[in-house]
């Protein structure tokens, strides 16, 4: 009579929880914009980059509708504001083709409207989120974190200088 050989190892546990499914298939998102006729890395972007502008617009058209509040916070030139800002949403357009020249503008763009606005006041928006959140992902892991460090670090250095 033959020896049974050694048991197999027990196979993993299964997950506790399945992952629950997506609200809306990813292709579906993808075949949509390509009936569009929206095809190709840099007409994406500049999608979003457009949706991002609108997005900001909106939320500068509320902060600005409480006339109290803005002249409490002094803000000189309010369109002046708008416009670098809309500017540092529409560089979006460059975040898959040339990310890092994208956070590069995008942080070029938040210096300009830190340095417009009063040092009680901050306004921080979608671009510099989302032109780092791209260098992450396009980046290998160590580059991308001194990328968007160094981004992080300029623009703390900055506001602090500007609020002294």
């Amino acid at each position: 009579m033959a020896e049974p050989g050694p048991a197999a190892p027990p196979a993993p546990p299964a997950p506790p929880h399945p992952a629950p499914p997506l609200p809306v298939p990813p292709h579906r998102g993808d075949a949509l914009l390509t009936r569009l006729g929206v095809t190709g890395v840099l007409a994406r972007d500049t999608l979003l980059a457009g949706v991002v502008v609108v997005l900001m617009l909106g939320l500068f058209a509320l902060a600005f509708s409480d006339a109290t509040l803005t002249a409490e916070l002094g803000v000189p030139d309010r369109g002046a504001l708008v416009a670098v800002v809309c500017v540092q949403a529409a560089l979006l357009a460059l975040r898959r083709s040339r990310p890092v020249l994208c956070l590069a503008l995008v942080l070029a763009c938040q210096l300009v409207v830190v340095a417009m606005l009063p040092a009680a006041a901050t306004v921080r928006g979608l671009p510099p989120m989302i032109a780092a959140y791209t260098v992450g992902t396009l980046l290998p892991a160590r580059r991308a974190l001194v990328v968007t460090g160094a981004a992080a670090a300029v623009e703390v250095v900055v506001s602090l200088l500007l609020a002294a």
